[in-house]
């Protein structure tokens, strides 16, 4: 079975429990391969790292600290490297999404609130 490949990227303290939370998903959606970073500048090199490895990026979950324009360093290099480089990638926020920037412009879809989300 193929695996779904994902770039995770979000703040130090909430990606180690988003992370905990996606790869309890397996057993319901098959094999996940996780690319994360809590850095922008990481982030670019792991989504070219998962391209490279992989072949195909299938989402990239980022937290809404990096898809409000501004919000983080490098944020804005990010999201134009997967616009220009992966258009095919759609960008997932997660975290608070009300302060995610602007859905169609800044991202693509929203998950529930986390970590507030139900299980």
């Amino acid at each position: 079975m193929p695996s779904l490949n994902l770039l995770v990227v979000g703040d130090e303290k909430q990606l180690g429990d988003f992370e905990e939370a996606l790869e309890g998903c397996k057993r319901y959606v098959g094999p996940i391969k996780l690319f994360s970073a809590h850095k922008a500048v990481d982030a670019v090199g792991r989504l070219q790292k998962l391209v490279q490895t992989c072949g195909q990026c299938h989402a990239a979950l980022l937290s809404n600290h990096f898809t409000h324009p501004g919000k983080e360093e490098f944020s804005d290099t990010l999201r134009k490297v997967i616009k220009e480089k992966y258009p095919d990638v759609p960008v997932i926020c997660w975290g608070n999404t009300k302060k995610g920037g602007d859905l169609g412009k800044h991202y693509h879809a929203t998950l529930a609130p986390w970590p507030t989300a139900p299980v």
